[in-house]
Parts: C-alpha cells; sequence; structure tokens
C-alpha cells in the first residue's frame, strides 16, 4: 500500500470503484484510450476530471514508451477524491528515474507530483503499480503533506 493508504478517515468514505478495470495493449493509441476510459467514468468537465485525464495519460504514456505488456487502469472514487491506478506488469515496467533528468519517465512523474496531493510508484510483481489522488474540489483533506512519494529501489 501507499502512502497513508488505510487512513480512518478513508474508511467512511463512500467508494465508487469503476464497474472493472480496463486493460489496455502496449500502443500509442492506448493513451488517448486510456484517457477517454477516465473520462468516461469521472464523467465531462470539473476540474479533478480534466487533471486524472492528464496525469493517467503522462502515467500510460510512460509504461508504452518502456514496456511491451498490456496495462491495468482502475480508478476509485470517494466522496473526497478519486485515486486512478495503472498497473504494469512488465519486467521492464517504468521506474522513477533522476527528477533533474530530461527523461520522459521524470518529467512524467514531475507533471504527476506538481498536480496530484498524493501519489507513488510501488512494486508489484516484477512490475510496478503507480497511483495518485486528486481531492475533490471543497473535500476535507486528510493529508499529511501536499504530496507523497515512494519508490522501489
Amino acid at each position: 500500500m501507499g502512502p497513508g493508504a488505510g487512513d480512518a478517515a478513508g474508511a467512511t468514505d463512500a467508494r465508487k470503484a469503476s464497474p472493472w478495470p480496463r486493460s489496455f495493449p502496449p500502443h500509442p493509441s492506448s493513451a488517448r484510450a486510456a484517457r477517454r476510459f477516465v473520462r468516461d467514468e469521472l464523467g465531462p468537465g470539473g476540474d479533478v476530471a480534466g487533471v486524472a485525464e492528464l496525469l493517467v495519460s503522462e502515467l500510460a504514456t510512460m509504461v508504452i514508451r518502456r514496456s511491451a505488456q498490456e496495462f491495468t487502469v482502475a480508478i476509485d472514487q470517494t466522496s473526497s477524491g478519486v485515486r486512478v491506478t495503472i498497473l504494469d506488469p512488465s519486467a521492464t515496467a517504468t521506474r522513477p528515474s533522476d527528477p533533474t533528468t530530461q527523461d520522459a519517465v521524470a518529467r512524467g512523474l514531475r507533471v504527476v507530483a506538481a498536480l496530484a496531493q498524493r501519489w507513488a510508484v510501488e512494486p508489484a510483481g516484477d512490475g510496478v503499480r503507480m497511483w495518485f489522488e486528486l481531492a475533490l474540489e471543497g473535500a476535507p483533506q486528510s493529508l499529511d503533506a501536499p504530496h507523497s512519494t515512494s519508490a522501489p529501489a
């Protein structure tokens, strides 16, 4: 689990998960398809939906560039916000790199860090699980810090 996962505050939130996670092939068109999936699940308009589309596009693009396996996107909504998770099961999965480099992974993770309230890149089998959380406008935030990260060594 990532930073702050299992918070007591989150335990009482009514959750609405996407009916099923959706899998995408490692093809350039999949970044657009992942954005569409997020938009369809979160509904049109609103800052949260727009930011979620941008961030899922960044993470999906990183997976597509580095992996030859399909990846999965899941969405979990609560009364206070949304968590989007991307699972890349590949042994060549996206790994965080030095954020000062011009590497596409570093740039994509900087975008996620700048816009998400919380995010992480965590080991998941041979691959990684990347997730970000966005708070709904006006919703109480139970975050200890503006951003949290964890990364495999």
